[in-house]
């Protein structure tokens, strides 16, 4: 049996309405996006030097949908990790990027190796127990051309935003950072 869904859209056109962008547009805004794990402010906005873009990532492996279905196994198809790969994900947990004034200063490493530091994330020094770019020590799984999720730390990993708010154009974003640097603590923002 195949079973699928028919969606039918409509676009209405009337020449006769001005087109007028929302009340609020080229106002830079906060946005939580809670099931990844990630913060934007001033997204949506023109690249102009007027503008600035930050972004801030504090999620779950594979987004919360695909961590719970991992772990909690609601589904007897579902094979654990084997069936989502999360290879392609970075060690990217409290990672961030920034572009002042339309400009981008810091990014990240994309379809990169997946190592902390080509990803903005925090790393610290000295460590005995640094697996590559010794002596510094960064996120679990990282080293590789794909993410070594396959441990058990670093798939249990579960970052989150706790909290993200805005007062005028400062973004303050808290979450914790331990899980996924060996147990290290610090504050962030």
């Amino acid at each position: 049996m195949t079973w699928s869904t028919l969606h039918t859209e409509y676009i209405w056109y009337d020449p006769k309405l001005t087109p007028q962008p929302p009340v609020d547009f080229g106002t830079a805004k906060m946005h939580t996006f809670p099931n990844w794990g990630v913060v934007t402010y001033g997204a949506g906005l023109p690249n102009t030097q007027a503008n600035t873009f930050v972004s801030f990532k504090s999620g779950k492996l594979g987004g919360r949908a695909v961590y719970d279905i991992v772990h909690f196994q609601p589904y007897s198809w579902i094979d654990g990790w084997r069936s989502f790969n999360p290879g392609h994900e970075h060690p990217d947990q409290n990672s961030f990027t920034f572009a002042p004034n339309g400009q981008v200063f810091v990014s990240e490493a994309l379809y990169g190796p997946k190592l902390s530091h080509l990803n903005n994330v925090l790393v610290f020094a000295p460590s005995p127990s640094s697996q590559c770019n010794k002596p510094w020590e960064g996120q679990l799984g990282e080293c590789a051309q794909w993410l070594k999720w396959t441990g058990e730390e670093v798939g249990d990993a579960a970052g989150e935003v706790i909290t993200a708010s805005q007062h005028g154009e400062m973004m303050f974003v808290k979450n914790p950072i331990g899980m996924r640097h060996h147990n290290w603590h610090c504050a962030l923002f």
